[in-house]
This record gives C-alpha cells, structure tokens and sequence, in this order.
C-alpha cells in the first residue's frame, strides 16, 4: 500500500501476468501514459470513479412526467426500479421495457399538443456560475462517497454562494453552456440538500456521521418540487 497526497492508503491493479498489456489494453495504457503511471511495474492504481446516477426525475412506468410531452427514461428517471443501488440488471430493464412502453404511450396516445401557458418569456440573465469542473470536483470531493452533515453543508453554502434561485430559474434568457453549468450546479444543489435530509447509510448514499440503514427511512423517497423548493 502507498500512501497518497490526501494520506490515505492507495490501492492498485496487479498486471504483471499480462503479456504485452499494451497492446491488449491501448486506451488504459495511454491513460497510465498520461497520468505517468508506468506499467512496466506491473500494477496500475485505482481510485473511485463517479459510473451511474441512480435516478432523479418523478415518473410514471410509461416514463412520462408531470410537464406534459417531457419523458425521461434511464440514469435519470426514477421508474421504481433503481431502489438504493443501480446495477447492470436495472440498465437492461430501463433500455427494453421502459423504452419500449415510453415509445408506445407517445405513438398510440400523445399527439403532442400545444400548450401555450408552457411558452414564457425568457427573462434576460447574466450569470455569474462556476466552471464545469469545479462543480464535478466539488461533488466528488465532498458529496461523493463519503458524505456527513459538515461536507454537505459545505457543498449547500457553496452551491448557494453563487446567488441563483434555484426556485426561479427556469425561464432565463442565457447561453446553451451557461444553461448547461446551471442544470449541474442546480443538481448539485438537490442532492447536497436531499443528501443532508437524509439521516442514514443505505445503498450509494453513505453518511458517514449516520452510518446504519434507519427503519424510518425504508421504502421512502425526498421528493422534490419547484414550489417546495427551499434555500437552506
């Protein structure tokens, strides 16, 4: 084991009985190439990546949501099936039988019509917002794995330190990039928020401050709504 620059101990991939990794493995050895990993030694490190969401958007079974013509299926819809873990099995069910009872409700039941009350004046916007990566490493570090009151609270007062109503922002007039970095921070912010609420371990959410899985808490979901959106 090797310490690493956070203190904690490294883990690592053996590969010496590999012949030829290389050539076997390109895109892995050019990242290790990348990194200044040298294979020759023959173990690779590894370290905890960000894979699956497992869910998010309220829907029915036909993948429909309560904003008429808007569906959602996959990583971010929360179909029932995801429970606290997401698994190859759920990708499978969420790609046939979703998909498949998605494609029939719109073909066999929703025209598409139009509705004028979803068509609102953009308010023109000028945000200030922090950069893509600096969200990514900011839920990864403190909302990721690990998770306690203290790395929550710090990733809510920093998501709110950028002066966005989350509840009011919606209709703005911005950019498509701009757009994209405030669905992100906004996401981080429901999780953060939804994650501190939470007072128990269970599945990929771990609290390391309320380690056990809370009876309290079985079969029981945070559901978030525009309206009952709260700055904490």
């Amino acid at each position: 084991m090797k310490r690493s620059r956070l203190g904690s101990p490294s883990s690592y991939l053996d590969i010496s009985m590999i012949d030829h990794f290389a050539e076997h493995f390109p895109t892995i050895a050019h990242l290790c190439e990348k990194a200044g990993v040298d294979i020759h030694q023959g173990r690779i490190p590894v370290s905890p990546g960000a894979h699956f969401l497992m869910g998010g958007i309220d829907v029915t079974h036909e993948g429909q949501t309560t904003l008429p013509g808007l569906y959602a299926i996959g990583e971010a819809a929360r179909t029932g099936v995801h429970g606290a873990n997401r698994i190859a099995s759920h990708s499978l069910l969420e790609a046939i039988t979703f998909a498949q009872a998605m494609a029939e409700k719109i073909i066999v039941e929703d025209d598409f019509p139009m509705f004028p009350d979803l068509f609102v004046s953009l308010k023109p916007a000028v945000l200030k917002l922090p950069a893509k990566h600096d969200i990514q490493q900011m839920m990864f570090k403190y909302a990721g794995i690990w998770r306690s009151e203290k790395t929550l609270k710090h990733v809510i007062k920093w998501c709110e330190s950028w002066g966005i109503d989350f509840a009011d922002c919606a209709n703005l007039d911005i950019t498509k990039a701009a757009a994209e970095r405030l669905d992100m921070l906004t996401v981080a912010w429901l999780i953060a928020t939804s994650a501190l609420d939470r007072t128990e371990s269970r599945g990929g959410h771990m609290r390391i401050d309320y380690p056990n899985e809370e009876e309290i808490w079985r079969q029981k979901s945070i559901i978030r709504e525009v309206s009952k959106v709260e700055q904490y």
